[in-house]
């Protein structure tokens, strides 16, 4: 297995906080977001080698943390992080570790989650994208799922009236998966630039690669964008664990 966390954005939203630490810097409930990710990672069984960050703005932030208390997490740069975006950072992550003939937890830099959910995604087959079914945020990606259980769809701009629920961000990619996407992304990159989020070229991927949606339950998650975002995800990891939800594969 290998993750990559894409961290090279500004955050530009969350300036009063960024303006001296990257978005994934930022604290929640105390504790830095990569703090958090990683410790997720770790304790759902993963090792420090496996774990890859694509850093860019304020990227020596990154580098001195990990450094000091990570040393095994490799970092990545996006030094074109200003006139880019996430597509671009995967692109370079995947170019870096073509090498690695394994199974891909890719998330944003930006997430808060728990151990619990990363462990349901590598215990889950196939290819994965945790979903809080019937929930819808004008923000968030939302997802379409066929009768059959497939994705066939990832947007922000789905509707109410099509979309099944709201990714966490958070996806489990095959190596046969991984090419593909690689091939789309290569594609995407030069036909039509370099400002879209990865998610862009999902529905052609979904198209010759089956996904399959994780039912995250009660599970803890927050995608911090915005102060209103900061504010409720301090409140939400500042409260005590709720019991453990039951992350649920389709039948």
């Amino acid at each position: 297995m290998k993750v990559v966390i894409l961290a090279a954005g500004q955050g530009s939203r969350l300036a009063h906080f960024t303006a001296s630490r990257p978005k994934t810097m930022v604290r929640v409930a105390g504790e830095a977001i990569l703090k958090r990710q990683l410790r997720a990672y770790l304790a759902a069984g993963l090792s420090e080698r496996e774990i890859h960050v694509v850093a860019g703005y304020k990227r020596d932030k990154i580098r001195d943390y990990l450094r000091d208390r990570y040393p095994e997490v490799r970092v990545i740069e996006n030094p074109r992080y200003a006139e880019t975006n996430n597509m671009y950072s995967l692109w370079l992550a995947l170019r870096a570790l073509e090498e690695g003939h394994c199974d891909l937890l890719l998330g944003n830099g930006d997430n808060v989650f728990d151990s619990t959910l990363v462990r349901a995604l590598l215990e889950s087959s196939g290819n994965r994208i945790p979903v809080r079914p019937g929930a819808y945020d004008h923000e968030a990606m939302k997802i379409v799922v066929a009768e059959n259980g497939r994705v066939t769809d990832i947007a922000k701009t789905i509707p109410p009236h099509r979309a099944f629920g709201v990714s966490m961000d958070l996806h489990k990619i095959t190596m046969p998966a991984q090419q593909r996407l690689l091939q789309l992304m290569e594609e995407h990159l030069t036909e039509k630039g370099e400002k879209d989020w990865f998610e862009t070229v999902f529905p052609a991927l979904f198209t010759t690669r089956r996904f399959d949606f994780l039912d995250t339950g009660a599970e803890r998650w927050y995608e911090v964008d915005t102060p209103t975002d900061l504010e409720r995800a301090n409140a939400l990891f500042s409260a005590p664990r709720p019991a453990p939800g039951a992350l649920k594969n389709p039948p």
